[in-house]
């Protein structure tokens, strides 16, 4: 289907779309470090596209808000271009912006992520979200780098801990979707010292144990893993996985139902 933009739309037509069968797709990104070679609104730019993509190939109304620029990036703070929010703040302004789409009448938000730093804040809030909105919203969040990790490997050449933070897989795709903004001349490989099986950087191996990292303590460019191996065409491939990926949560969520407002426990007069 085409894409229908939120801040392209004008009041007539967002007002028919309050009919409760619309996905409302809020990307989340961020503004951040990404090594020497990528530009720090990698992250906005491929939550962005990924969405945008799979808002085309599904055959359920979908319409994209603007993308969430600012994230969850302290980690990245040592390096130049970075910007962050707290995470109170950030959780806050993704529940405000869940409850303005349910005030609209927008019965269906789905949160697409695409900054790991964001990744269990935006499940608490589409939780917390979901839980104040019960009976009127459905909101739902999913990181769309995690809908490709049953098939990395056709998107990837390098080895455990490749594909990391601007590494390969990320600069595949922005050679894919915005060209000229990547400077591979200037890409680094880096594999981190001190990686562990619960502690791991890449994005396709998540870590079972969470602890705070700095990435200046991991790379002295900011770069985790081996851009130099990324190619458009790979890419290509990548845009098209996650796209159809996330068009198959799309389809799903439209049959979902809203469901019940929350009710208290019932309780007899004699049971206290």
């Amino acid at each position: 289907m085409s894409v229908e933009r939120w801040a392209e739309l004008d009041q007539r037509r967002l007002a028919a779309l309050r009919d409760g069968g619309t996905i409302v797709v809020v990307p989340l990104g961020a503004t951040e470090q990404h090594g020497l070679h990528l530009p720090v609104g990698t992250d906005t730019f491929l939550a962005e596209a990924v969405s945008e993509e799979a808002a085309r190939r599904s055959t359920t109304s979908v319409v994209l808000t603007p993308p969430l620029w600012l994230g969850l990036s302290p980690h990245h703070m040592d390096f130049p271009g970075t910007l962050t929010l707290s995470t109170d703040l950030w959780m806050g302004v993704v529940r405000a912006l869940c409850s303005s789409l349910a005030e609209q009448g927008m019965q269906r938000i789905l949160l697409v992520n695409g900054h790991g730093g964001n990744a269990a804040a935006a499940v608490a809030a589409a939780h917390e979200a979901g839980h104040a909105l019960a009976g009127r919203a459905r909101v739902a969040a999913v990181t769309y780098f995690q809908l490709l990790q049953e098939r990395q490997h056709d998107v990837r050449r390098s080895r455990s801990g490749g594909t990391g933070h601007a590494g390969e897989f990320e600069t595949s795709l922005m050679l894919a979707v915005r060209p000229a903004l990547v400077d591979m001349a200037a890409a680094r490989p880096t594999y981190p010292e001190g990686t562990t099986p619960h502690l791991r950087t890449d994005l396709f191996e998540p870590s079972s144990v969470a602890t705070y990292r700095s990435f200046a303590s991991l790379s002295p460019t900011g770069t985790l893993g081996d851009p130099t191996l990324a190619t458009p065409d790979a890419g290509r491939r990548a845009l098209d996985i996650a796209a159809d990926a996330l068009a198959a949560v799309i389809e799903e969520m439209a049959g979902w139902p809203i469901g019940a407002g929350p009710t208290a426990p019932n309780r007899s007069p004699t049971s206290d």
